[in-house]
């Protein structure tokens, strides 16, 4: 590999690099205020997770799974996409 070759991979990783610790910076507009977190007690609640209905099927959303506890005589207080942890 010669002199110039070298070079050129060597200002490529550098600029990924330079690229890579730039992105890792804090973003100072970033607006915190819209996270939303939310801890159960499971000493009082109790914690499941729903994957397919009784059917095999997926639920899709939120609301079919809440509407499906509800006709089970249940209620469901807080959901969230468990496939993004």
């Amino acid at each position: 590999m010669n002199i110039k070759n070298r070079l050129i991979i060597i200002s490529i990783l550098l600029g990924l690099t330079l690229m890579g610790t730039r992105c890792l910076e804090p973003n100072k507009n970033r607006d915190t205020t819209r996270i939303i977190s939310h801890e159960v007690d499971l000493t009082k609640n109790t914690l499941q997770f729903f994957h397919k209905n009784k059917a095999g099927d997926n639920y899709k959303n939120a609301e079919n799974l809440k509407e499906q506890l509800k006709a089970a005589g249940k209620e469901l207080i807080f959901a969230m996409n468990g496939g993004m942890y």
